[in-house]
């Protein structure tokens, strides 16, 4: 009798089967957080480019006014009480920011002109530059703000998103009144108030220009909103010791003055502590809108740290462990004290 030829395998066995899922499952893992990594080097890139072309932006909007540009244009006749009115709830409304007057110069001459922001100046009520707060715009937006794409609901929004603040100061509250001392920034919020230079004292690559700033957690929070002034939408001010946004990226749960934080905390849930889990903190004390927008620290997605740049046209990735008191010197123009290269972040 012959015998029966051998069977050919019809495929893997459950355990080779097993075996190569594992390897790949294996494999995957290496790989995903390498993916993720080189994600990052590329977005801190775009966002450090971004960055560089608003300084380039700023300067030239200097070179052809002889003055850097405003944090936020306000009439001071509708600020009365300097410590607790609210720029947002005056009438009339508040006016213009740093980014509507430089968009000319990051290629945006046609939002300029729709703004027509100088109007503004001979006329308080003038709200007609709001007409472009709805566009994005890419040089405002940091790639690896996950934020960034939700718009802010409140004062008649929508608004669209952005992602750098200019510096109004380390020691100094952003209030309705020009503070002309070593410890402001290089930008004031007030009528048609600005600085022509930037202290000798200090020197351009001791002083930050524009910080990185986050997005708002909700619709209802109003940081990082390109065409609104103030500090938390396109601003950053009082960090370092003398209050609590003491170094980037903080984990205070009140850290940030910013109106409105009770909103974001019901939206987010009773009991969340922005800071810790966010490192978003905002005050909820002075209810019901809680404080006006004076207080705001720089703040990134960015694992470790923040981009800055600053006035000399460098950008540098600022630790969240940088020293409380040499985060809050490079945000002061003029206070006299040099930043060693070692403390506390990247050439």
């Amino acid at each position: 009798m012959r015998s029966s030829p051998a069977r050919r395998r019809a495929g893997f066995t459950l355990i080779e089967l097993l075996v190569v899922i594992a390897i790949i499952a294996i494999l995957i893992a290496l790989l995903v957080p390498a993916i993720q990594k080189a994600r990052e080097a590329a977005n801190r890139a775009t966002c450090t480019n971004h960055l560089k072309q608003l300084l380039v932006a700023c300067h030239n909007f200097a070179g052809t006014t002889g003055r850097l540009p405003p944090a936020l244009m306000v009439d001071p006749k509708n600020v009365t009480n300097q410590n607790a009115a609210s720029i947002y709830t005056v009438t009339p409304m508040f006016g213009p920011n740093w980014v509507i007057y430089i968009l000319p110069y990051i290629e945006k001459t046609d939002l300029y002109t729709m703004a027509d922001p100088d109007k503004y100046l001979a006329n308080s009520s003038y709200t007609g530059w709001q007409s472009v707060k709805a566009f994005d715009i890419e040089t405002m937006l940091c790639p690896s703000d996950v934020n960034n794409k939700t718009t802010f609901a409140l004062n008649n929004g929508p608004w669209a998103r952005g992602n750098y603040g200019i510096n109004a100061g380390g020691l100094g509250w952003l209030k309705g009144t020009q503070k002309n001392d070593g410890t402001c920034g290089v930008a004031f919020f007030y009528w048609g108030a600005t600085i022509k230079l930037i202290s000798n004292l200090d020197g351009t690559a001791n002083t930050v220009m524009v910080n990185e700033i986050r997005s708002g957690l909700t619709s209802k929070d109003r940081r990082g909103t390109w065409a609104m002034g103030g500090a938390g939408p396109s601003a950053t001010a009082a960090v370092g010791t003398a209050g609590d946004c003491t170094v980037p990226n903080d984990f205070a749960d009140y850290s940030d003055d910013i109106e409105d934080c009770n909103q974001v905390r019901l939206d987010l849930g009773a009991g969340v502590n922005l800071g810790i889990k966010y490192q978003m903190g905002c005050s909820n004390d002075n209810l019901s809108n809680n404080w006006p927008n004076w207080q705001a620290n720089a703040r990134s997605m960015h694992p470790g740290g923040v981009n800055v740049g600053f006035c000399d046209g460098s950008v540098r990735f600022i630790f969240d462990t940088v020293a409380s008191k040499a985060w809050e010197n490079m945000n002061s123009r003029g206070d006299g004290n040099d930043i060693p290269a070692s403390d506390g972040f990247l050439p």
